[in-house]
């Protein structure tokens, strides 16, 4: 059975996080940020909907839209963040891949992209310290 993230929560997410983004923007009248941001999200979103069409089944509109949010949130700060978080999405993904070709002998395997976005995203947060001053 193939879980999907719903759209609709991670539609709601991109409204409400843009809206954040820009109150904060607003308030300290520097919207250099959220210009960042909104590219990222956009990059986001664009390297998605490749992944969408280059693997027809396995991603849902969900999985593209949190992409455009974590990017998004990870652009308000800086663009090397944006992609260590999503490099490390995608080794999680791979790496999640593997173990599970390892221990089954399914030949299709499909999982959903969600908790692995979210993995490499959290990691370049822990590391964000780090990744700001190599880059």
């Amino acid at each position: 059975m193939l879980h999907r993230l719903p759209f609709v929560v991670t539609g709601v997410l991109v409204l409400a996080g843009a809206g954040c983004l820009w109150w904060d923007a607003a308030a300290v009248d520097d919207f250099g940020s959220l210009e960042r941001a909104a590219w990222a999200g956009l990059a986001g979103g664009a390297f998605g909907a490749a992944l969408w069409l280059a693997l027809p089944g396995q991603l849902g509109a969900g999985d593209v839209a949190l992409l455009v949010v974590l990017c998004g949130y990870a652009g308000w700060l800086s663009w090397p963040l944006v992609w260590w978080a999503v490099a490390l999405g995608c080794l999680a993904a791979l790496a999640g891949v593997g173990a599970l070709r390892l221990l089954t002998s399914q030949e299709k395997i499909q999982l959903p992209l969600g908790a692995f976005w979210l993995t490499g995203w959290w990691v370049a947060f822990a590391l964000r310290n780090w990744i700001s001053s190599t880059s």
